[in-house]
């Protein structure tokens, strides 16, 4: 930051800037004019009044003749402008310094005489221009000479300020002498000619002194001209009566020369149209300004050195702030590109309130700078990284199978070396992991090959790692081994080997790609494919089935032309096996158990007379056989809600629900005296699930807070039952008003083979985990709450379902 600012010193000192910084200047103060100025000055009547031009044209030159003219034609046009109302003020941007007498300037030797009588007789101000010649510390006025310096006429003078680039952008508005003459410059004496000085004052000398601060101090910048503000009139149409007199009554006038040949002609950036402009419309540029200061707008001046540095010091500071804490090319262009555009935004407001101009080119360029500067420290930085990481990497090049290399510490607080220990952490994690997978890839119990190919179709796959099951699996199949010992993997012959069907889903998605030839490479290509998602089944009938299936590991990367993917070979013969085994004991408890069971109720039944001394026996027998069917039902139904593929799912009414299970355990209730109440909602509650297995949950639930009542022996036993919505989700709530259960059995409350504190042991304790495992079969939910059984006054248990309703129900 300290090099940018000692840079933009040196360069500022040089006026490197001063080019760029004048010619934004004039851009600006147009931009600012036409969007802010110029409607503030017409609001306040700046513009009711246009001054009057009459200008010394060729025309004008063309019909009276060649310049100097003699002065009664000056008094003529004065005479002119007197008729009617009259001019309000009369300026003339012309310095009559040389006496007009016979010989080559004049025709008579009364000239000024007679203009000078036509300045007395003018019932308007008469302002006469003069101009202040400097010569060798010397400071001479050079005003009108006799009769001229008698007459009744103000002086004001027409000294042009110009500037290195050689345009006009300013005027002295006043010249302070150390006699304290105060002698404004034309165009403003214009607007005030009281101020002016007569010129038959005895402060006026010919020889006066300049102080050079305070006149510095008195300089105004111009501000822009309006669009055909000026009406200009040539002198000579004005002379011979062609123009009515209505054109200037009331108006100020100016006569000043517009000729080119008359050498009255500066280069000037007031006014959009043009760039050369005459003498005389400088004058007017100073009069327009002069009446928007008294209107109130801003004195235009350029920003103090002090301000000026604080501005570039505070927005270098801002953007080297900004740099340090990012890293992304990106996001700094962004930073720079915002700096300009907050920094222009800023040069406008301050030049459009204040009337200030801050240096935009430095600024902008400052901007610039501390962004270049930056980013090649930060490359200088970076390469440095480089070459320690490459001299690292080379000194641990066993790092991956011998340990992980040493850590290359970087010190700083920004945003780059911050990035650049992430990368220095990240590149030793890449490596830890990379060991990390192949040790759990070796781990994984089914065959797994990761692959590289050139192509997204799968072609010029090469086989890059495979696990210790994958070389196991090589052996039984020698298609496999030839094709993992190749140096491009052919996946045609690894499918063919495994004798790979597709469902007829899969059959149709490939025939929609492939019609014509399909070959098991283009599996590749189907990246959203069913296939591809879900893979395909093998069935061989020598080696048994597998399921085998592909997953990419990454996108394609373009540079290196590689895309990265795992095949993986799933031997299905064990989860066959096991599916198989629970099939057998399912048909084992479901008829071959629960048969016996059946027959020895019935036998029990059919016994008619029990003597008294068997009946205890008797009763234990039944109870028994009873529960050993109650655990056999429980198992199997808990089995069946495990598996998802058994459940019959439908769109059912959940109120309907409620009153069919209400139905069911009607008369359960009735005969243990047991209230059963239900809270009905009023809309209904679509929900999509499995009806005989939800409703069978729901009776469980039922029956078990039956059995709490009739358990704690209350007399108004009751339970009740209501539905209602909460967001998206449909509750079923069941209460009972039992004992309730402790803390530490609500915790193994959903586990299989577990019963109720103090209850009779008459179910089988499968109920409630076959209800948690319906509920979570359907995405759902169920909460107990139950205070403790210790409390003195218990309020029952309430268990709740919560099960996802369908959508767009409408929400009541």
């Amino acid at each position: 930051m300290l090099v940018c600012i000692g840079c933009l010193v040196l360069l500022d000192k040089s006026d490197f800037f001063a080019p760029a910084s004048r010619w934004m200047y004039d851009q600006a103060v147009h931009i600012v004019y036409e969007a802010h100025w110029e409607n503030q000055a017409k609001k306040a009547g700046v513009y009711e009044k246009r001054p009057v031009l009459i200008a010394i044209d060729e025309s004008s030159l063309e019909i009276v003749g060649r310049w100097p003219w003699s002065r009664s034609i000056h008094a003529q046009l004065l005479t002119t402008l007197s008729q009617g109302k009259g001019a309000s003020v009369v300026a003339m941007d012309i310095v009559f310094s040389e006496p007009q007498i016979e010989g080559v300037l004049s025709i008579d030797t009364d000239e000024d005489a007679k203009f000078s009588q036509a300045i007395n007789r003018s019932p308007f101000p008469v302002l006469l221009a003069t101009q202040i010649d400097v010569w060798q510390g010397a400071s001479r006025l050079i005003r009108p000479r006799e009769p001229l310096s008698s007459s009744a006429a103000r002086m004001a003078h027409a000294q042009i300020e110009v500037d290195r680039d050689g345009s006009v952008r300013r005027y002295l508005a006043v010249d302070p002498t150390v006699l304290g003459l105060k002698l404004p410059y034309l165009g403003k004496a214009m607007l005030t000619p009281t101020q002016a000085p007569l010129i038959n004052s005895p402060l006026i000398n010919s020889s006066l002194t300049f102080d050079a601060d305070v006149l510095a101090s008195h300089k105004e910048l111009f501000y822009p001209l309006p669009k055909k503000w000026i009406k200009e009139l040539s002198y000579q149409s004005v002379l011979s009566g062609q123009i009515e007199r209505n054109a200037w009554e009331g108006l100020p006038v100016l006569v000043a020369a517009t000729a080119q040949g008359l050498g009255d002609q500066y280069v000037a950036h007031i006014s959009r149209s043009a760039t050369v402009i005459p003498g005389g419309g400088l004058v007017l540029a100073a009069f327009h300004t002069e009446k928007l200061l008294q209107a109130g707008l801003p004195h235009l001046s350029m920003a103090s050195p002090k301000w000026h540095w604080f501005s570039v010091c505070l927005v270098v500071s801002l953007v080297f702030f900004g740099l340090r804490r990012s890293s992304k090319i990106s996001t700094q262009l962004w930073l720079v590109l915002t700096s300009l555009v907050v920094s222009a935004t800023v040069v406008l407001f301050t030049l459009a309130l204040k009337g200030v101009w801050l240096n935009a080119a430095e600024i902008g360029f400052s901007v610039i700078l501390t962004w270049m500067l930056w980013t090649s420290h930060a490359m200088q930085r970076l390469l440095r990284f480089l070459l320690e990481r490459l001299h690292e990497l080379q000194r641990n090049t066993t790092a991956v199978e011998g340990g992980a290399p040493k850590l290359i510490v970087l010190r700083g607080e920004d945003a780059i070396d911050q990035q650049l220990v992430a990368a220095n952490s990240l590149e030793l994690l890449r490596q830890a992991e990379l060991v990390r997978l192949r040790e759990v890839l070796e781990m994984l119990p089914d065959a797994a090959f990761v692959l590289t190919s050139s192509s997204l179709d799968g072609t010029g796959m090469r086989l890059s790692v495979q696990n210790l099951a994958a070389r196991q699996l090589g052996r039984l199949f020698p298609a496999l081994q030839k094709a993992a010992s190749q140096s491009c993997f052919s996946l045609n012959a690894l499918l063919f080997e495994f004798n790979v069907d597709l469902t007829e889903q899969q059959e149709e998605e490939v025939r929609a790609v492939f019609a014509s030839t399909f070959e098991w490479q283009h599996l590749f290509g189907l990246r959203q494919s069913v296939a591809f998602k879900h893979g395909v089944e093998s069935k061989n009938p020598q080696n048994g089935r597998y399921l085998i299936k592909l997953a990419y590991l990454s996108k394609f990367d373009i540079q290196s032309s590689s895309l990265s993917m795992v095949l993986s070979i799933v031997d299905l013969s064990v989860g066959l096996a096991l599916i198989e085994a629970r099939n057998r004991t399912l048909n084992f408890l479901s008829h071959d158990l629960r048969a016996p069971q059946a027959t020895i109720l019935a036998l029990i039944e059919l016994e008619d007379e029990v003597s008294p001394e068997n009946a205890a026996l008797f009763s234990k027998i039944k109870f028994q056989s009873q529960r050993t069917l109650q655990l056999a039902e429980g198992f199997v139904q808990l089995s069946q809600a495990s598996h998802s593929a058994t459940y019959n799912m439908v769109e059912y009414n959940l109120n309907d629900l409620m009153v069919e299970a209400l139905d069911e355990q009607w008369a359960c209730a009735k005969q243990q005296g047991v209230a059963l109440k239900s809270d009905r909602q009023s809309a209904d509650l679509w929900v999509i699930f499995d009806r005989n297995l939800m409703w069978r949950a729901l009776v469980n639930l039922i029956n078990n807070a039956l059995i709490a009542c009739k358990c704690n022996g209350q007399v108004d036993g009751e339970v009740c039952l209501s539905v209602r919505r909460d967001g998206s989700f449909a509750v079923v709530e069941v209460r009972d008003n039992g004992s309730g259960m402790s803390a530490e059995q609500q915790l193994s409350l959903f586990r299989p083979f577990v019963q109720g504190h103090g209850l009779k042991r008459t179910g089988a304790g499968l109920g409630l985990a076959f209800v948690k495992t319906v509920l979570d079969q359907h995405h759902g939910q169920v909460r107990v709450f139950s205070p403790t059984i210790e409390l003195p006054e218990p309020h029952g248990t309430r268990f709740e379902l919560w099960l996802p309703l369908m959508e767009n129900q409408p929400v009541e």
